[in-house]
């Protein structure tokens, strides 16, 4: 849409006064931090770490194959309940206590 004033885009950059030079600025590049800075070998090293500690504190798959069966059907009983009670009306969506 343009202005009515100027007959000029309204995102259209301000125009420089007579016999200025526009200079151009190119974008700044985004650093990379954290993890993504480093190197894959150092990122493999720490993660590593990570894993070996938590199976240390017994953290690390705790879970047998049937746990885990368990765990994903009393999961998907849950959402297939809020599911039945959106659409019977009797809970609103996003809503656990019905």
């Amino acid at each position: 849409m343009a202005n009515e004033q100027t007959n000029e885009p309204r995102n259209a950059a301000p125009a420089p006064p007579d016999g200025a030079a526009i200079e151009l600025v190119p974008p700044r590049r985004k650093r990379r931090r954290g993890f993504a800075a480093m190197s894959p070998e150092k990122q493999r090293a720490i993660a590593s770490l990570g894993g070996k500690r938590s199976h240390q504190t017994g953290r690390g798959h705790r879970w047998d194959h049937d746990a885990a069966v368990a765990a994903g059907r009393k999961g998907g009983k849950a959402a297939s309940e809020r599911r039945r009670a959106y659409l019977d009306g009797t809970q609103k969506r996003g809503d656990a206590d019905g």
